[in-house]
């Protein structure tokens, strides 16, 4: 995948702005507030309709005017450009794809794969199970086309058997739904896991194997089907509301050199590690859908090493995919990489 053409109208403090990036690496430098990660902000609206920090939507609407418009033509290899167009407004959103309307957000995030490599990433480690399933869960979904409507129909069920618990219902009216989400389970757990080992794998070759590991928790024990996992848990799952067993509960363990991340790796160890992550899965999204996402790539020099830097870049140059990285300044990018493409910002302006 290339961005071709960025043109981006009141987003933040970029009033009217056009980007023509290159293939490949390309660098975002500016001062802080002078509109750098807004820029990655504006690439990333192309394909969720959002900001990836975690403000407010409506922040993201230049102050004094109403409406943010971003549009961009993109081309997957030997194939015709296409153009993704989004308009925010305080209460409204607009999507066209290819010029048609009536499109939904689900058809942006197909059409437009984005990785985020920010310096909250640390979140995957710090926030607990639900930020690594949606780890887990960005990978496999652009992967397995199947995997979104199961998801659906797993948690679907889920919320009608929690709705059941807190009520107490007779045990045969909660029971009802256990059949639909054990079968659903299994499948987003196959799905699940096929994803891991490919990551597992890629960490193999990226990483140093006596450094960084991971182990993936399916949600309930190995040695027992999820519908016998539900019926042993019943009173527990009636005394606690809700039910304690299942994908919902899927958690993924990242270690670093045999003792878990979070306790025993520095803040530039840990972001090494969960950078690494998030660029190997964009590679295996790459290499199963052909279309390879976007790299997005905030303040890459805080807590990491300019040797950290170097493999990293190297890394992303060896990806072949197309990334735009911010840094503050020149020398924070390692020399051997500063012939790249750079876009300098400053007060919103893009040179």
């Amino acid at each position: 995948m290339q961005l071709l053409e960025l043109q981006v109208k009141n987003l933040r403090c970029l009033a009217d702005a056009q980007l023509r990036p290159q293939p490949g690496i390309n660098f975002i430098l500016g001062d802080n507030g002078d509109g750098k990660t807004s820029l990655l902000e504006a690439i990333h609206v192309l394909s969720r309709a959002q900001s990836f920090r975690g403000t407010s939507q409506r922040r993201l609407i230049r102050d004094n005017t109403e409406e943010l418009i971003v549009f961009g033509r993109l081309q997957l290899v030997d194939q015709s450009p296409f153009t993704i167009g989004v308009a925010r407004r305080a209460n409204q959103l607009r999507f066209k794809l290819n010029g048609e309307t009536g499109i939904r957000v689900l058809d942006l995030v197909r059409s437009l794969p984005i990785q985020v490599i920010s310096p909250g990433l640390h979140a995957l480690l710090e926030r607990g199970p639900s930020q690594r399933r949606r780890f887990m869960d960005w990978g496999v979904f652009h992967v397995e086309q199947g995997f979104y409507p199961l998801w659906q129909r797993y948690h679907r069920a889920l919320r009608q058997r929690n709705a059941a618990l807190r009520k107490k219902q007779p045990w045969s009216d909660i029971a009802i739904w256990d059949s639909e989400i054990a079968q659903t389970a299994e499948h987003m757990h196959e799905q699940r896991l096929v994803h891991i080992r490919q990551l597992q794998a890629a960490a193999g070759v990226c990483l140093a194997t006596d450094e960084a590991g991971f182990v993936y928790n399916r949600g309930w024990p190995d040695d027992i089907s999820l519908d016998a996992q539900l019926h042993k848990n019943r009173e527990r799952d009636l005394r606690a509301g809700y039910t304690t067993a299942g994908p919902h509960r899927a958690d993924l363990n990242l270690s670093w050199q045999g003792r878990n991340a979070l306790e025993s790796a520095s803040r530039g160890e840990q972001k090494r590690l969960i950078s690494h992550l998030l660029l190997m899965q964009a590679q295996i999204v790459g290499e199963a859908t052909g279309r390879p996402p976007l790299l997005l790539v905030d303040d890459m020099a805080a807590e990491l090493g300019e040797q950290y830097r170097e493999d990293f870049l190297q890394a992303v140059d060896d990806s072949g995919m197309q990334a735009f990285l911010s840094f503050l300044e020149v020398g924070q990018i390692p020399a051997p990489w500063r012939q790249k493409t750079m876009f300098h910002v400053k007060q919103g302006v893009i040179q």
